[in-house]
């Protein structure tokens, strides 16, 4: 029994050598498309790899020349938190302090020698936290006494001194106190705080809290002033000094100065700060716009090499005003 077959198109036959000279001339088409997509994606890996090592040779480079490298995290809580899991992977740069010995009053041995200084940012926002060991927790004032403080600066324009700038080379100093975060943490430190049996019978046009306390006086601040007559009392309350504030809201204030005994707060104030005491150690976070439209704020550019200075005040040492540690200028940048 036969069966009828169909021959096969004679320009389609496989083993037409034309067919099979088509057929290995897209193959090796195929090959080298192939070989070349190989090739270009290692050469992209391989400069990719090249970019990475230069750029891990770069920081390397800068961390030996004492650069802070700050990194970028995901977000910074919108309340500075000084003991935040995210400290722990920031890089940390030792800061040595030296005694201000320039300017009267002047301090020539440093009570605080060295302080671990550490940023980062998350896109919008920039936080830098400053830690030093400090055997004393100094947080209220009086005669002979003093709170425990920290200021970081930036230089405004090119070349201005770490030595709070100079004429016409300001710098920006934002400054946190013990005193103010206690305010902040407790109430504001009246009189009673420090001295517990303090007795006053009469303020003018003042309100009485307690009339018969049982130890010290009735007249708290600012409980006991709410009238505007009684408050006239308080002068320097009433020049807006910045120093004189009974409702803190922040523990840090923004400053400008162009050399020493220029001090001059600013009007407006975009810092925010937190600091706590913990096993024998000050952490301050002060946290900031990256950028800001005020003229007088320094401004983070990422990738740019910036600088900062740090100051320290130890209470129990007598550290108040011109008597302080403080830092030569330390090169910073925000990486991209």
């Amino acid at each position: 029994m036969s069966t009828a077959t169909t021959p096969l198109d004679p320009q389609i036959r496989p083993d037409d050598e034309q067919y099979r000279g088509h057929r290995v001339f897209l193959l090796s088409i195929l090959v080298t498309v192939l070989l070349l997509a190989v090739g270009l994606t290692m050469i992209h890996r391989d400069q990719q790899q090249q970019v990475i090592a230069q750029q891990v040779a770069h920081q390397q480079q800068l961390r030996e020349q004492g650069v802070l490298l700050i990194p970028k995290i995901s977000s910074i809580p919108k309340q500075p938190d000084p003991v935040a899991e995210f400290w722990t992977a920031a890089p940390i740069r030792k800061v040595t302090l030296k005694p201000q010995n320039v300017a009267m009053p002047a301090v020539y041995e440093a009570a605080i020698t060295e302080a671990d200084l550490q940023a980062v940012w998350d896109g919008s926002q920039i936080a830098f936290r400053v830690s030093w060991a400090d055997s004393t927790v100094d947080q209220n004032v009086d005669t002979a006494r003093f709170t425990d403080a920290v200021a970081i600066q930036f230089p405004l324009v090119r070349d201005a001194s770490f030595m709070m700038g100079g004429k016409l080379f300001p710098v920006q100093i934002i400054q946190w106190k013990a005193l103010w975060q206690k305010d902040i943490d407790e109430h504001f430190q009246d009189v009673q705080d420090v001295h517990p049996n303090y007795w006053a019978d009469f303020y003018w046009f003042a309100t009485p809290q307690d009339k018969h306390p049982a130890q010290g006086s009735p007249y708290r601040v600012p409980e006991s002033f709410q009238n505007p007559t009684a408050l006239m009392w308080f002068a320097a309350h009433q020049s807006k000094n910045p120093e004189a504030q009974f409702e803190r809201r922040q523990p840090v204030q923004e400053m400008i100065a162009e050399g020493f005994g220029s001090l001059v707060a600013q009007t407006d104030s975009a810092s925010r700060g937190c600091g706590v005491y913990q096993n024998g150690r000050w952490y301050i976070t002060i946290v900031r716009p990256l950028t800001t439209e005020d003229r007088e704020d320094f401004q983070f550019y990422p990738g740019q090499t910036d600088q900062i200075g740090v100051a320290i005040w130890e209470g129990s040492s007598k550290n108040v005003g011109g008597r302080k540690q403080y830092s030569d200028w330390i090169s910073l940048q925000v990486q991209p």
